[in-house]
């Protein structure tokens, strides 16, 4: 089953750690809103991190030396329909 972790906050630390005892290979994790903010904090270890450029932009966070993949409103759309289970965080 792939899993989509759609993570709207900034994580507790026990909650980061939560999350990567979870993780399965093929699930990916989108941050938008304020779990932009993240990307200082620290991400969760995943192959495949995406972030809602928008949210990031209006936030003023740069993510030129972090390797996420940013994307747009319609992939995000498309990302949810990829997966089998989408979990807010």
């Amino acid at each position: 089953m792939k899993q989509l972790f759609h993570i709207t906050r900034v994580l507790s630390d026990s909650e980061l750690t939560e999350l990567n005892r979870i993780l399965l290979d093929n699930d990916a994790i989108l941050l938008a809103q304020d779990g932009v903010y993240q990307l200082i904090k620290g991400l969760p270890n995943c192959e495949s991190i995406y972030l809602l450029a928008e949210d990031a932009d209006a936030r003023g966070l740069s993510v030129d030396e972090i390797e996420v993949i940013r994307i747009d409103y319609p992939k995000m759309v498309e990302l949810t329909v990829e997966h089998d289970a989408i979990l807010n965080w």
